[in-house]
């Protein structure tokens, strides 16, 4: 059976064009029935100012010491590893930004099957329209495994309203990745970040990385 990838991006801003870039990351894999197969989170160092704050809730200080996306980029690829689709609540907004960050490293974004869960359920923010659906929300919106988990359940409850589409998606063959080399770093968390600043500090300050 397929897998989609639901994916969600919190931002620095609405244009990865005007140089916005990614401040936190998931994924959610699942297959249509709604079975997840496994997930991935993290904060990313947008290594620039990290946008409306009062919206997204991520402070400069929880993503000093959090990854590159060129360094989380091979981690990512294998989450991605094997989905037919990429799904969103405003898909084209998450894979525009994921997109931008793919050309950034000199990889091509694939062409790929998009599924909108705002389109297919006619519109409306993600905590409205999981109301309509009885999808309980957990945890807070902005939060982007909160927000890509809720829109995986939304997913599986709308492929089950639109069985045409799901016998659609199973048919459809596995998205192909650039091969990006898996770094020795390891995600961060919002709360693996949030522990991070009850620690002492650094004598460095910073931990400096090589250039991507």
């Amino acid at each position: 059976m397929a897998s989609v990838a639901v994916i969600d991006v919190e931002t620095t801003g609405l244009n990865p064009y005007r140089f916005h870039r990614i401040v936190e990351l998931a994924v959610v894999v699942i297959r249509p029935d709604g079975e997840v197969l496994r997930e991935f989170v993290s904060l990313i160092n947008p290594e620039r100012d990290i946008g409306p704050t009062h919206i997204h809730g991520i402070r400069s200080r929880e993503v000093i010491e959090a990854p590159r996306f060129c360094e989380v980029a091979g981690t990512v690829v294998e989450v991605l590893g094997g989905c037919a689709a990429i799904a969103g609540h405003n898909v084209r907004f998450d894979q525009s930004f994921l997109g931008s960050e793919f050309e950034r490293l000199g990889h091509p974004f694939p062409d790929v099957p998009l599924l909108c869960t705002m389109q297919l359920a006619g519109g409306g923010k993600l905590a409205s329209v999981c109301s309509d659906y009885e999808i309980e929300f957990e945890g807070e919106a902005h939060s982007a495994l909160h927000d890509a988990r809720a829109t995986a359940k939304l997913l599986a409850k709308l492929l089950e309203d639109e069985p045409g589409l799901s016998m659609e998606v199973q048919r459809w063959s596995p998205i192909v990745w650039p091969p990006i080399p898996r770094a020795l770093v390891n995600p961060k968390t919002r709360d693996e970040a949030c522990e991070r600043q009850h620690d002492p500090p650094l004598l460095s300050g910073y931990r400096f990385r090589g250039d991507c």
